[in-house]
């Protein structure tokens, strides 16, 4: 649910457009859609940014090097309206309708009829900061803010609910009980908020709240000495949250499967995705992060010499 606070400055954002000109509500929430797009490219971008400084890789940008001011962190403190309306209106919006060149995917579909609207650099500028200060980082609270645009349209009863509040997700998938041998399927589906939820809800069930150290024996078994002598002692010593579990649970299974980890595939791939980025998971406790990668580290290098 989203606080009174954040409700106000939305409905500031839709003031500003009203009387400004920009009364067809279809298309305020169409401008409001794209301009939401490019922050969250840019928050996504920083995220990878920090990722990969922190894992020590290189970064592939989504933004080329000369096309950085593209970034909404750069042309939101342009000190003139008229400046980044000519940049947003000119340069941004025709790169985010090209991010996948000519493919033959549902974005490129979808942007290819997109045009930008808003017709006032004053304008421009004032919903821009006014957007900048919306928590859209948080998943749930960007899922929220977006139900409460869409409730605009029109009351809930004619249009329906757009979004299912994640309360009721967690109700549902906990009367359903899946298990991993279940197959799940969502028609509807918009942010996988079941998938996600069907996903966790396996994992509570499995492990709950057991302390960490009778955790990783479950984890790791046996049959895995190699793995445990690797993480014991720092398992041993910290208390790990589940989502931090998960991770570690994951990394470890990739090891003793392909016996070394490559770090991209902590950092790009899945399963680790799915669980969140090395920097989220452990974001209030980034000294473990480090143990984690440099324990990584110490198993390739002892595999390379093995190897060699």
């Amino acid at each position: 649910m989203i606080t009174g606070e954040i409700k106000n400055k939305v409905d500031q954002i839709w003031t500003t457009l009203w009387t400004e000109g920009l009364t067809n509500l279809l298309t305020a929430i169409e401008q409001l859609t794209y301009l939401l797009f490019i922050k969250s490219l840019d928050e996504i971008e920083i995220t990878k940014e920090q990722e990969a400084e922190f894992l020590g890789l290189e970064h592939a940008s989504l933004f080329p090097k000369d096309k950085q001011y593209l970034r909404w962190h750069q042309f939101k403190q342009l000190g003139s309206p008229e400046e980044m309306y000519r940049i947003v209106s000119q340069e941004v919006f025709p790169f985010i309708k090209n991010l996948h060149g000519n493919e033959d995917t549902a974005f490129s579909k979808y942007m290819k009829d997109a045009m930008f609207q808003i017709q006032k650099p004053s304008t421009l500028a004032k919903v821009v900061d006014s957007l900048d200060k919306l928590p859209t980082s948080d998943r749930d609270t960007a899922g929220d803010i977006y139900e409460y645009v869409l409730s605009k349209l029109s009351t809930s009863g004619t249009n329906g609910q757009f979004r299912t509040p994640r309360h009721i997700i967690k109700m549902m998938v906990e009367l359903m009980k899946p298990t991993p041998e279940d197959k799940i399927i969502d028609p509807a589906m918009g942010s996988a908020g079941f998938l996600v939820e069907a996903s966790e809800y396996d994992y509570e069930k499995d492990f709950g709240d057991t302390p960490i150290t009778k955790l990783v024996r479950n984890i790791v078994g046996l049959d895995r000495k190699a793995a445990n002598e690797a993480f014991s002692e720092f398992l041993s010593e910290q208390r790990l949250n589940l989502q931090q579990a998960k991770f570690v649970e994951l990394i470890i299974d990739y090891v003793v499967k392909n016996g070394i980890l490559d770090k991209k595939v902590v950092l790009q791939q899945e399963p680790f995705r799915t669980v969140g980025s090395i920097v989220e998971v452990f974001k209030d406790n980034k000294a473990d992060a480090k143990k984690i990668i440099s324990m990584i580290d110490e198993i390739n290098k002892n595999a390379e010499q093995i190897i060699s």
